[in-house]
């Protein structure tokens, strides 16, 4: 049996990372399903991605179908032919051109039926995959999709570019208007068209290395964790580990680089969860801390840039940081000049759900199970006492400024805490504001 390595890559504009994981999936069960579904075999199935391509290489995918011997059923012997032994319009429907003397009686459950057996030639792999790359395109799922040029058809970002190879021939097809080519693109700081041939599957990876891309994404995700291991390389200093985050980051790049750079240490008197949360959630910045585990004033960004470029780089993510965290400056030490209590009669205005009233009625609600608790537990006065604070100020920083911005919004509860203290309330109040926003929330990614 013969066999051909087949690559198909979807190229576009910069796909957010959040997206990436779930199309890659698709894109091989749909081939793993159809190729099963067109019984072709082949060896192994992977995948490769970055924000700007999704890929798919299928290794020895055999040529062609195998030829098949089909048995069709047919009508009952009695309703096949008349009286006179002649074939039966029934019968002649079934046979539909094919050759009478092909019959044969088969015994079944239902009685002897006549049948006869068809070969099937196999279909040519090239022409079944043809089909395969433009269906699965739609299959694909997004969160998210857009259009452009005007067309009805929808993708997560306008596709560039469809690489379709066969051993070393392009698989002819066309969809939207773009036609299948061998030919994928480097990284865009090379140039904005930065056009590399692909021969054959065995050097896709190679090639695209030589224009600054690195297709494999365990590579690249290796490569990330590598160069942060060498920037603190017998150093007290490291990053703030965070799995969700270098997850994010390697679908944000092709050619990664990890650098090094700082702020202005006067923004280390904000709450560290405002810090890390301009820096991770915001910018995808690694947070850095010392052997304390405390924060300073340095973060690690992974650039998709010309290496060579990287002090230029550098500076210009400082400048946007700087940015950020003097917003954050600002909301906060805006909200500090009022204290926490003085921002509950606020919720009134702010609509809980249809029908359940505003938020300050949702505070109600809880101060009265917090109550009902406080009866029927055995717990002490102060206990008491700090637990119906809390109830009646967790959900104060809601109109805060911090939290009136959407960057910030994940920030709920933590500033509640932070204000909290600012205010002179208990250390015991501000952690049970911070305890029930977060069981409530579930957001626990925020250190």
């Amino acid at each position: 049996m013969q066999t051909k390595d087949f690559l198909y890559e979807i190229g576009t504009e910069e796909i957010p990372a959040g997206y990436i994981s779930a199309a890659v999936n698709k894109l091989e069960s749909y081939f793993a399903s159809k190729l099963k579904e067109a019984k072709l075999s082949y060896k192994e199935i992977s995948t490769f991605s970055t924000p700007r391509r999704l890929t798919i290489k299928v290794i020895n995918l055999q040529t062609k179908q195998e030829d098949e011997i089909i048995e069709k059923i047919g009508p009952a012997k009695n309703i096949a032919f008349d009286e006179n032994g002649n074939l039966t319009k029934a019968a002649l429907g079934f046979l539909n051109g094919v050759y009478e003397k092909k019959i044969y009686f088969k015994q079944t459950k239902k009685g002897k039926k006549i049948a006869l057996k068809i070969q099937k030639q196999g279909k040519n792999t090239k022409l079944i995959l043809s089909e395969f790359i433009k269906d699965v395109i739609k299959e694909i799922p997004f969160p998210k999709k857009m259009r452009w040029n005007l067309q009805q058809f929808s993708f997560a970002r306008p596709i560039r570019w469809l690489l379709a190879t066969y051993g070393s021939e392009v698989i002819p097809a066309e969809f939207n208007g773009i036609k299948t080519v061998n030919i994928s693109f480097g990284n865009r700081f090379q140039k904005l068209k930065n056009p590399i041939k692909i021969n054959s599957v065995n050097e896709y990876e190679e090639k695209l290395k030589s224009v600054f891309v690195i297709v494999n994404r365990d590579e690249r995700k290796k490569m990330i964790v590598e160069q942060i291991n060498l920037l603190f390389e017998n150093s007290s200093k490291n990053i703030m580990e965070d799995k969700n985050l270098l997850e994010t980051v390697t679908d944000l790049v092709e050619f990664p680089t990890a650098i090094i750079a700082e702020f202005d240490e006067k923004y280390l008197t904000l709450p560290k969860a405002v810090i890390t949360s301009t820096l991770s959630e915001h910018q995808k910045y690694f947070p850095v801390i010392n052997k304390e585990k405390k924060l300073i004033n340095k973060f690690v960004f992974i650039s998709n840039g010309n290496p060579e470029n990287s002090e230029l780089i550098k500076l210009g993510n400082e400048r946007v940081i700087k940015a950020r965290l003097e917003d954050a400056a600002f909301y906060y030490n805006e909200d500090k000049k009022q204290p926490l209590e003085s921002y509950v009669p606020k919720l009134k205005d702010v609509t809980f759900q249809s029908g359940l009233g505003t938020i300050y009625e949702k505070t109600e609600r809880i101060m009265k199970i917090v109550e009902f608790l406080n009866n029927n537990l055995e717990l002490k006065e102060t206990d008491k006492k700090n637990s119906l604070r809390a109830a009646y100020l967790c959900k104060a920083d809601l109109v805060t400024l911090m939290i009136n911005e959407k960057e910030y919004t994940k920030l709920q509860g933590y500033m509640g805490y932070y204000y909290a203290l600012e205010s002179g309330e208990s250390a015991e109040t501000a952690q049970a504001i911070l305890t029930h926003t977060r069981a409530e929330t579930q957001r626990t990614n925020i250190p």
